[in-house]
């Protein structure tokens, strides 16, 4: 973002109203690979392909979200 930007949640920003506290700012925002692993085991998502994607539990190929 050229400097211009801020890494936080879809939260409304604290000029407004809306906004619903400092706690909310930076929620879910961490890169956690690890959690993120573990959640999408807990889902039932752990077969992988060869190259290492998961694969959707329907047959239908790779995981992708969107």
């Amino acid at each position: 973002m050229l400097g211009l930007g801020q890494t936080g949640s879809a939260a409304p920003g604290e000029r407004t109203l809306y906004f619903p506290g400092p706690e909310y700012k930076a929620l879910h925002t961490a890169y956690d690979v690890k959690r993120a692993n573990e959640m999408l085991d807990k889902l039932g998502l752990t077969r992988k392909d060869s190259d290492g994607y998961r694969l959707r539990t329907d047959g239908g190929g790779r995981l992708r979200l969107s």
